[in-house]
């Protein structure tokens, strides 16, 4: 199956992601399980794996005995199949179901390792999807920094696909912890702004994520109880048959209708059957059941329920920024690492296990593309005359000067000792030759003997296209076009 381009999921995993976003994770459940196991496109199996459990965790179904199954071969194929957009996904998908068993720590690194290598995707709808859900995870952890990075590259994303995504789910929480400091005030304004733009999505909510409703209804509710007007009625936002009972603010939805009708003695028993998913949740119970019992004229009721309120998020709290802080620490670390991994300590471009990573995802995704292998002339007599010294100044040199020449999106490595490796992702080989003038157009504009006087450096490159037969053989082909180039030269 050929793999579809990246404004689109594989195959009939675009199927399940209008299902995910219509809130019909029943039918996610079912359909995603018969693909991964009889889909033959990897991506299209590693997605549909990846599908099985957001569907499973947004049906609350993580406790359930089949639960670990699915996740045990998500994380399989995903090992299998390790393409950047989809192992941030995966690790969005950890930290969510972390969190829900109380391993704040684990999903904490999950979200820094999901961060870390969704940085490296190529722009696709799965890789915004893939920030969307780091940033949902992150902002249900209280990762302030997190979900700012995730958040901005969602919204670039989903800017250049045209995602029906929202950010609401931050930004609800972003609410409704400020109420839980005692900044009242400014939950309503937030409140206020989530329902000004559920007011403007009113008109094409068939486009918007079921998930994302949900917020924008909660939203509009939490507001009608603090006083305000919403302006549209969360009823309208969050249609009862949703297929969205795991969500956390769905039960709560009716509580602040509830109280706002005037019937808050209905919600205490439901109130108190409800099992919080998370700290903002269980917060939250408490503070709306303060506000039934002050509506009830229960005063000392009410101011019992907010003190509990106030201890339960104090408390965590202070935890939480102990591992937040540990957590940046281990991301430093982490990248360090990574960068180490991947990086060529000379000339700080990628190195030559980053070129086989980069061009087996673009391989993988039967993306066009044209590689092009780089050796220096006359490098040895640099060596030679000059001194190793001089030849990786050189060596630097030339990294620095081609990475400039190159276009954006385009990507070099180091493949060792004189040679370097360009892809140009989307191109044709005579795009591929104008890139080659504008090398060798930089490169005589340098003055060389500044480095290595009277040795001359120069360059030969061999261009070849990344078919279907792959990495290896387009490597090859273009060593033998630089080798023919440089004996042309004699």
């Amino acid at each position: 199956m050929p793999e579809p381009d990246p404004s689109r999921q594989a195959g009939d995993c675009e199927s399940l992601l209008r299902l995910m976003d219509a809130g019909r994770l029943g039918q996610v459940v079912s359909w995603s399980a018969m693909l991964s196991r009889y889909s033959t496109d990897p991506y299209e199996r590693t997605q549909a794996h990846l599908f099985s459990v957001g569907a499973l965790f947004g049906l609350g179904r993580t406790d359930t005995p089949g639960f670990a199954d699915v996740f045990a071969r998500a994380r399989g194929a995903v090992e299998r199949f390790p393409v950047p957009a989809l192992v941030g996904e995966f690790h969005a998908l950890a930290g969510a179901v972390a969190f829900g068993v109380g391993d704040v720590e684990d999903a904490m690194l999950h979200v820094v390792d999901g961060i870390r290598v969704t940085a490296q995707s190529r722009p696709s709808v799965t890789a915004a999807v893939a920030w969307f859900d780091l940033a949902w995870t992150a902002g249900e952890l209280g990762m302030a920094d997190e979900v700012d990075i995730s958040l901005r590259h969602a919204r670039e994303s989903a800017a250049r696909w045209g995602l029906p995504y929202e950010d609401a789910p931050m930004r609800l929480t972003a609410a409704v912890t400020a109420d839980h400091r005692g900044d009242t005030d400014r939950c309503a304004v937030l409140l206020s702004e989530l329902c000004a733009d559920a007011r403007r999505l009113a008109g094409e909510l068939d486009r918007l994520a079921m998930a994302d409703r949900v917020y924008f209804a909660y939203a509009a509710a939490r507001y009608q109880l603090l006083g305000g007007d919403p302006g549209i009625d969360p009823r309208r936002l969050m249609p009862l048959g949703a297929d969205q009972a795991a969500n956390p603010y769905r039960g709560l939805i009716r509580v602040c209708l509830a109280i706002s009708a005037g019937r808050a003695g209905e919600v205490l028993v439901a109130l108190d059957e409800m099992a919080p998913v998370n700290l903002v949740h269980e917060v939250e119970i408490l503070r709306l059941r303060s506000i039934a019992l002050t509506s009830m004229g229960d005063p000392t009721g009410a101011l019992a329920a907010e003190r509990r309120a106030i201890r339960r998020f104090t408390e965590p709290w202070q935890n939480l920024r102990r591992l937040a802080a540990r957590s940046r620490v281990d991301h430093a670390v982490l990248s360090e690492y990574a960068a180490a991994a991947l990086t060529d300590p000379l000339t700080g471009l990628p190195n030559r296990r980053h070129l086989e990573e980069r061009l087996a995802e673009i391989s993988a995704r039967r993306e066009p593309a044209v590689v092009g292998l780089l050796d220096l002339d006359n490098f040895k007599a640099v060596n030679t005359e000059h001194g190793h010294l001089a030849g990786d100044a050189v060596l630097a040199r030339i990294a620095a000067v081609v990475t400039s020449s190159l276009r954006k999106g385009d990507f070099l490595a180091r493949y060792g000792g004189d040679e370097f490796v360009a892809v140009l992702a989307d191109t044709s080989l005579a795009a591929a030759v104008e890139v080659e003038d504008r090398i060798s157009v930089a490169l005589a504009r340098e003055n060389w003997d500044e480095l290595a006087p009277g040795t001359g450096v120069g360059i030969s490159i061999g261009w070849a296209e990344l078919t279907s037969w792959g990495p290896a053989a387009a490597l090859a082909a273009a060593d033998r076009a630089m080798y023919a180039r440089k004996s042309a030269r004699g």
